[in-house]
């Protein structure tokens, strides 16, 4: 969900399916304070592992983990830290999200809270369990290496999870986001669960648990004769979940579909061969990924937005970039901080600003104007926009800021992460200089801050710059 002004709203499918969306919160807090939160902790990640407080057993779901950004978090959304590796947290992570588990929990709570008391009372499957064989794997030994795939296509939607997908040991563009593939990704995932939490023989009764007694295994199978029945059994507990699946589809498919891999993976396992997903491609297949245009001339894409629809606190829809000016702006801002380091940020959105003006551009470059006419036809970069619309400077600083960019207000400088994916950002090494000159003429044409000439009046109105950047 997302904010638009004090209400919130689903995404739709437009947007889930755009890698440069990012959500939008209420409440807003210094990245520095959150920085400073986590300083003396061992955690040195740039994403969060949390979960939802606020939860009941008769929700559709009880356990909420979710993966985020590094990113300012409340008391209602607890954050787990833990210096173990990234895969064994995804793991985790995605035990927690399990209908296994998940029955498990609704059995512990009583009242409105997951608290640390019922989280730690939760069967959680230790570490140990995903470095043993794969039994219905193949030629994938672990069982950590049958499931990441699936986790990473199913979590890994959004270019402000990447540096997630890195520390799991991925390098490349988000997934795509698709409906049906994810649908069958969570039935594998909980089928999996399920013959681990519940395991059976090859035969698909019970395995004895080993501190197990026969009297205690002979209630268990009077009650469900075999894991499978249990399995029946607690999708069955989940009603709102089923009622939505018969709104959907005419029929509860989630539990057809778990049931149905459920069954696969254990003949998979009776007879030794591994499991076929009906996946095609498989899961996390490079084919599934976001295409990135790598170009030295600016392609089609080079302004596409670069983060899709943001609310606003108004209350109104606000599209980020808007399409024109921002748009421009916020293309060019990318490339000027990937290639002219020695400037500042506030003064690289002032040359971003020029370059969507410019005639006054153009005014300002009496003796290279000719120059700067010839390489903004070159450059391919849209021009011409409505005189009133704006450049939202401070909000382009924030979605800088969710991609791993610090900008340090008392100097203007920045630091960029290594590896940083600047994606589409346009090639504008020849045309900048021009828009820095002219930015010189522009702030030697007045000795007094206090005048403005006609094109800073202009600039001061059709840009929101934040105060707090040198």
């Amino acid at each position: 969900a997302t904010y638009e002004g004090l209400e919130t709203r689903d995404l739709d499918l437009s947007e889930k399916a755009d890698p440069d969306c990012v959500v939008m919160g209420r409440y807003w807090v210094s990245s520095e304070d959150v920085t400073g939160a986590l300083r003396n902790t061992s955690w040195s990640r740039k994403w969060l592992l949390g979960w939802r407080d606020i939860t009941n057993t008769t929700n559709e779901r009880t356990v909420i983990f979710s993966v985020t950004g590094k990113v300012g978090i409340g008391h209602t959304c607890p954050i787990l830290l833990s210096s173990v590796g990234t895969t064994d947290l995804a793991l985790l992570q995605t035990s927690f999200t399990s209908f296994a588990l998940d029955f498990s929990a609704r059995q512990k709570i009583g009242g409105t809270h997951l608290t640390y008391g019922y989280l730690n009372q939760i069967p959680i499957l230790p570490q140990e369990c995903y470095v043993q064989t794969c039994d219905w794997g193949g030629n994938q030994a672990k069982l950590s290496e049958w499931f990441l795939p699936r986790i990473l296509e199913l979590t890994y939607t959004a270019w402000d999870l990447e540096s997630y997908a890195k520390d799991c040991g991925f390098d490349g563009p988000p997934f795509r986001w698709d409906e049906e593939r994810r649908s069958i990704l969570r039935c594998e995932l909980d089928a999996a669960f399920f013959h681990l939490y519940l395991p059976a023989n090859q035969d698909g009764t019970w395995e004895k648990a080993e501190a197990g007694t026969d009297a205690e295994l002979a209630a268990l199978s009077k009650a469900f004769p075999t894991p499978r029945h249990a399995v029946d059994y607690i999708m069955d507990t989940f009603p709102i979940v089923k009622r939505k699946d018969e709104a959907a589809h005419g029929e509860y498919r989630t539990k057809r579909v778990i049931l149905e891999i459920y069954d696969e993976l254990q003949q998979a396992m009776a007879i030794g061969k591994p499991y076929q997903t009906r996946l095609d491609p498989p899961p996390a297949d490079a084919s599934l990924q976001y295409e990135v245009v790598h170009s030295s001339r600016p392609s089609a894409h080079a302004v596409e937005p670069l983060v899709g629809a943001m609310p606003i606190a108004t209350g109104k829809i606000a599209v980020f970039p808007e399409k024109g000016r921002e748009e421009l702006a916020y293309a060019a801002i990318a490339a000027m901080m990937r290639d002219f380091p020695q400037q500042t940020f506030r003064e690289i959105c002032r040359a971003s600003w020029l370059l969507t003006n410019a005639e006054n551009c153009k005014a300002l470059l009496p003796g290279g104007a000719q120059g700067f006419i010839q390489e903004l036809q070159n450059s391919g970069l849209p021009q011409g926009f409505p005189e009133g619309q704006k450049i939202r400077f401070w909000e382009i600083e924030h979605r800088l800021g969710v991609r791993g960019i610090t900008i340090y207000p008392a100097t203007g400088r920045y630091s960029i992460p290594d590896g940083f994916n600047f994606r589409d950002a346009p090639d504008m090494t020849k045309l900048v200089p021009y828009l820095f000159e002219a930015l010189q003429q522009l702030d030697q044409q007045t000795a007094d801050p206090e005048i403005m000439t006609a094109v800073q009046q202009t600039m001061s109105q059709q840009i929101e710059m934040s105060e707090q950047v040198a």
